[in-house]
C-alpha cells in the first residue's frame, strides 16, 4: 500500500505539470493559428475595400473616403478604419479627430512598405488588436491607359479587436489541459 501511495504522490504532480504545459503550449499554438487565419480570411475583403478607396484617395476627398471606411469598419467589427496617403498621413479616419496625423510607428511603416495585405498584432487603446493593412493602388483603368506600373496611392488600415479570438484560444488550451490531465492519470 505504501508503494502505491508513493507512486500516486509522484504521478499527481507530474500530471499537473504535464497538464499545465499542455495548456500553455496548446493555447499559444491555437492563438497563433487563429490570429493568422483571421487575417487570411479577411484578406479578400480588405483588398476589395482598398480598391474602393482608389478614386476618392486620388481625389483627396475625405467625404468620399468616409463611407467605404465606415462600411469596412462595420463589416469587420474593427475598432477603427483609416486611409493613409502614400506619405503615411491620415487622409480619412472613422474617428475624424485623427485626420491629418502622420503615422510614424513601426507598424505603420511596415504597412506602408508592404506591397500586399499585411497583418500583425498590436495594442490599441490597451486592447490586443490585429492591424490589417492593404495598399491602395491607382484605379486599374488609369493603369491600363498609362501602360506603366501601378502607382501606390496610400494604405487602408483596420484595427480589429483580438480579445474574442484570444479567449477562444485560451478555452481550447484549457480543454487540452483537461484532456492531458485525464489521459495522464
Amino acid at each position: 500500500m505504501r508503494l502505491k501511495a508513493k507512486v500516486l504522490a509522484l504521478s499527481l504532480p507530474l500530471s499537473a505539470v504535464f497538464a499545465a504545459l499542455a495548456a500553455v503550449s496548446a493555447s499559444r499554438v491555437t492563438e497563433s493559428i487563429l490570429v493568422r487565419e483571421l487575417g487570411r480570411r479577411l484578406t479578400p475583403q480588405v483588398e476589395d475595400y482598398a480598391a474602393r478607396l482608389a478614386v476618392p484617395l486620388a481625389l483627396g476627398r475625405e467625404k468620399l473616403l468616409l463611407a467605404p471606411l465606415q462600411s469596412a469598419q462595420e463589416f469587420s467589427g474593427a475598432f477603427f478604419a483609416e486611409a493613409l496617403d502614400a506619405q503615411g498621413i491620415v487622409a480619412a479616419h472613422t474617428n475624424v479627430l485623427e485626420k491629418g496625423k502622420r503615422r510614424e510607428g513601426a507598424t505603420a511603416q511596415r504597412a506602408l512598405a508592404a506591397s500586399r495585405v499585411h497583418f500583425e498584432r498590436d495594442v490599441t487603446r490597451g486592447a490586443q488588436t490585429l492591424l490589417i493593412s492593404a495598399p491602395v493602388w491607382e484605379h486599374e483603368e488609369d493603369f491600363l491607359l498609362s501602360g506603366g506600373p501601378h502607382a501606390r496611392l496610400g494604405t487602408l488600415r483596420l484595427g480589429l479587436p483580438l480579445q474574442p479570438t484570444l479567449d477562444s484560444a485560451r478555452r481550447l488550451g484549457l480543454s487540452a489541459a483537461v484532456m492531458a490531465a485525464w489521459f495522464s492519470l
